[in-house]
């Protein structure tokens, strides 16, 4: 009976005091194909037992200083070798007291000698055998215990994730009922107030126009919830044509300039002398600049600047947003595009919106072919915004229309239009 090729081989300890015997059992054993390790002594058995694992002991009884029941009782003691195979060998006769004995201390067999050869060889396999076995269960149960702990902490990140979903769902739902709150009570003093203008057309022109900028913002806030589902449900769809980058820009700043005078900041563009044309829908790239410099606008104290400026990188279009805002913490950076995210959630310190405009920039962008990336030295430092989109064919430069501006806030020269910063009541 031999052990096939593909099969690791065991370790095979003989211990005897009588090389004869040594070379007897090598000989019975060797066409087993497994390692065959012969030891003199009990102390060079416990020797070997220290270097490497062994799966079967051939242990003859009566050795001098340490005899076999002694070194079988040592070899128990040991935690790795609790459970290991040991065959008893004894040239005496044996009687049941002295197989009792060799069972007590942890032996699992007990030979005569004469070996016969082929009851050797058969023993001594199955308890290699069941050697191997064992180890394949202590590998599939480490294999099995890797998995379990990688699910463990694949489920407890997902349900860690879905709990932080909810709160900022539950978050949302009380940031939009303050916000629906905020329109709705000015519209509903301004209602009151022109039901007692009678005819003071001063106070009634002022109570309209409170109105309408309230509705305006609570327009903005459905078409935002309205997208938000759109998104959702796969069902923003686009209305592409060629577009210049420059009348996007016109459109979006004109539509912010309110809230850049109501703050006191100092806007400034940037757009190339030349068109920059990309293929776009061009009331969602209107929507991406109005949702980034509204954001811009909403974290940058009084007073402070915003930057737009316009360049072509290549094949690509890039659109940046830069300010000298409150900035971004690090920890909330890989946040920032996720739905509901705001740098403050409390009611009290909110600074308007649902917290899903970035959200809605980045898929927008998306949808057109593009990226977005987010970047901030920390809070306090400002941050900017580049949108990235995929460019029509590279218009050359006409002779005579070249001029430089300096990049706002940067020592870098572009290829740009001269501007003039818009300013607070310009």
């Amino acid at each position: 009976m031999t052990r096939g090729d593909h099969v690791e081989p065991v370790n095979i300890l003989m211990v005897d005091d009588q090389p004869a015997k040594l070379i007897t059992y090598e000989s019975i054993l060797e066409e087993l194909g497994e390692n065959l390790i012969k030891a003199a002594s009990g102390r060079e058995a416990l020797e070997c037992l220290l270097r490497q694992d062994i799966a079967v002991i051939l242990i003859d009884v009566c050795m001098p200083e340490l005899d076999g029941y002694e070194l079988a009782a040592m070899i128990r003691q040991h935690p790795r070798f609790q459970k290991t195979a040991m065959i008893f060998v004894s040239a005496k006769l044996l009687t049941d007291f002295d197989r009792l004995r060799g069972y007590e201390v942890g032996g699992v067999d007990y030979l005569p000698v004469p070996v016969v050869p082929e009851i050797l060889r058969a023993k001594v396999t199955v308890f290699c055998e069941l050697f191997r076995k064992t180890r394949q269960l202590e590998a599939l149960n480490r294999d099995l215990e890797q998995r379990v702990g990688e699910r463990t902490a694949a489920l407890e990140a997902t349900a860690a994730a879905l709990q932080a979903s909810d709160q900022r769902k539950d978050e949302f739902l009380a940031t939009l009922a303050h916000e629906l709150r905020g329109p709705l009570a000015p519209m509903s003093n301004m209602l009151e107030v022109l039901k007692r203008a009678d005819g003071d057309a001063g106070t009634r022109v002022r109570a309209r126009e409170t109105i309408e900028r309230q509705l305006r913002h609570l327009v903005r806030l459905v078409d935002d919830l309205l997208d938000v589902g759109r998104i959702a449900g796969n069902k923003l769809a686009l209305r592409t044509e060629q577009v210049d980058l420059a009348s996007i820009v016109g459109q979006a700043v004109e539509t912010c300039r309110p809230l850049f005078e109501g703050a006191g900041h100092l806007l400034s563009v940037s757009v190339p002398t030349d068109p920059i044309e990309v293929i776009g829908d061009p009331v969602r790239l209107t929507q991406v600049l109005n949702n980034l410099l509204n954001n811009s606008c909403k974290y940058t104290p009084p007073g402070g600047r915003v930057g737009l400026t316009v360049w072509r990188e290549g094949s690509d279009a890039l659109i940046a947003v830069r300010d000298t805002g409150r900035g971004i913490p690090p920890e909330l950076l890989p946040r920032v595009f996720e739905m509901f995210t705001q740098l403050e959630t409390s009611l009290e310190r909110t600074q308007g919106g649902l917290g899903v405009g970035l959200s809605l920039v980045k898929h927008l962008v998306e949808l057109h072919g593009g990226a977005v990336m987010v970047r901030s030295e920390g809070a306090g430092r400002g941050s900017e915004f580049i949108v990235r989109l995929p460019a029509l064919h590279d218009a050359a430069v006409k002779p005579g229309r070249r001029s430089q501006i300096v990049t706002p806030w940067s020592d870098t020269p572009v290829d740009a239009t001269p501007t003039t910063p818009l300013r607070a009541g310009s």
